[in-house]
């Protein structure tokens, strides 16, 4: 999808423990936000504003694709906002897609029951 500066830069973050990042792609009705580093109760609130700006683009993404292959640790809260996220896309008309997900952040989704609303996939 083809931002303009403005917009990737209200869809970056960058700390100490969790960055965000606008993944470039072709795809005109793809959205891709790369996440690194850990989402846990401290920073999650922070990571859920900036996924809200999601659907303040216009046009919304028709896919939003959460790319998590750096991503290191999600506390249930983090799971939780994730969860959140997917009810806005519903919302909001937007598939959501979980790619590349490591296996011990894939295993708290399996713990909290959250596996089956999701889908998991292998991008790019």
């Amino acid at each position: 999808m083809n931002l303009t500066r403005q917009q990737r830069d209200l869809l970056h973050h960058e700390d100490q423990k969790l960055t965000v990042n606008v993944v470039p792609t072709d795809d005109d009705e793809t959205l891709v936000l790369a996440i690194a580093g850990k989402v846990d109760t401290d920073n999650s609130p922070v990571a859920a504003k900036i996924f809200k700006r999601v659907f303040e683009l216009s046009p919304v993404p028709g896919t939003l694709i959460l790319e998590t292959g750096r991503l290191t640790y999600a506390s249930s809260t983090g799971i939780g906002m994730v969860a959140a996220i997917q009810i806005d896309c519903r919302k909001n008309g937007v598939r959501l897609k979980v790619a590349n997900i490591n296996d011990s952040v894939k295993k708290i989704f399996d713990l909290l029951g959250f596996s089956a609303f999701f889908s998991f996939i292998t991008w790019p």
